[in-house]
Parts: structure tokens; C-alpha cells; sequence
């Protein structure tokens, strides 16, 4: 009888591959995103580094210290100046490196370029100090689209699919049994 079962069985299978593939999308568009976002090198108190910046990329300062280290970090002298403000959330990133990252500050430039940061610590304590980019909201906006809508259409086919195979199926029998019924009943009726 056709449809055959197999074309459900398929179906299902497709809804169950596309939940697969959802749930690895968001973990790998995760840990891409805050694989990025985890400064390259790093720099020490009182050192000042040259680094490229591109407000596009949305930079940042990152620190990796004791709790409760207290710093101050600022542009050079004489050299192209940004901004720098505290973020409004807490991010914590993990290098490819095993060094954990708190962002500490956001960095506001104009245009794209060269500028020299420095931090230092003000409390005696020990710090590394790292240039990379925000983790925003949005960039994960893709992978949580991927978790949920992709599931869900692979469950909206497994369920259309179903209900059109049982639906002709059951079509087929009907009038498999009528053709059956007029033609194929006792001679001399």
C-alpha cells in the first residue's frame, strides 16, 4: 500500500536529526562567539601595549585577577584617545589559552586604528590585562534561532508528513475495499 511507513519513519527521523543539529548549533555558535570574544595576548600593570581597534568589532578590556582587584586603565598620552566605560553586565570568558577573562571595561573609539592602552593595579594586587571583544546579546541572537526554530520545523514536517501518509493510506484501503466489494464479490449475486 503506498505511501509506505517508511516515509513516517523518515520523517521522524529528520525531526530527531534537526534537534541534533539545533542543540549543536547554539553550543558551537556559543563557544565561537565567546572564543572571539577572549583577548589573544595579554599585558601586564604599567605596560603599554599598541593595539588595533575597530569600533565594529565592539572591543574590550579584559582582566584576569584575584576578586576584588582594583585597577584603573587609560590611553597614553599624546596618542589617539577613546572612551572607556564600565559594562553593564558581568561577562567571564575562557581564552583558548585556559586563561579565564572578566570583562572590565568597553572601549569607545570613532573611527578604526592604532591606540596605545595601559592599566595599572592601584591595590598592590596581580593582574593580566588583555584587549578583545564584547559578548553581546545579539551575536548570540542566531544560535538561540537555531535551538528553537529549526526543531520545531523538523517536528511541523514529522507531523504533516505523518498525517498525509495515514491519510492516504487510509484512502487506499477505503477504495481498495470498494473496488473489492463491486467487482470482486460471488458470481450470480
Amino acid at each position: 500500500m503506498k505511501p509506505g511507513i517508511g516515509w513516517i519513519v523518515g520523517a521522524w527521523l529528520v525531526a530527531a536529526l534537526t534537534v541534533i543539529i539545533g542543540i549543536g548549533g547554539f553550543v558551537g555558535g556559543v563557544i565561537n562567539t565567546v572564543g572571539d570574544a577572549a583577548p589573544s595576548s595579554s599585558f601586564g600593570p604599567g605596560e603599554f601595549v599598541t593595539v588595533r581597534l575597530d569600533p565594529e568589532d565592539k572591543p574590550a578590556i579584559y582582566v584576569s585577577a584575584a576578586a576584588g582587584t582594583k585597577f584603573e586603565c587609560g590611553f597614553a598620552e599624546g596618542t589617539p584617545q577613546g572612551r572607556l566605560e564600565r559594562p553593564g553586565t558581568s561577562t567571564t570568558v575562557t581564552g583558548s589559552d585556559g586563561i579565564t577573562w572578566e570583562q572590565a571595561l568597553r572601549i569607545g573609539v570613532d573611527r578604526a586604528g592604532d591606540y596605545q592602552l595601559g592599566c595599572a593595579v592601584t591595590d598592590g594586587g596581580d593582574a593580566r590585562f588583555g584587549v578583545g571583544r564584547e559578548v553581546a546579546a545579539g551575536s548570540l541572537v542566531g544560535g538561540a534561532v537555531m535551538l528553537v526554530l529549526l526543531p520545531i520545523l523538523g517536528f511541523l514536517l514529522a507531523v504533516i508528513v505523518t498525517i498525509v501518509v495515514l491519510v492516504k493510506r487510509k484512502r487506499a484501503k477505503r477504495e481498495a475495499a470498494a473496488a473489492a466489494g463491486a467487482w470482486g464479490g460471488p458470481p450470480g449475486g
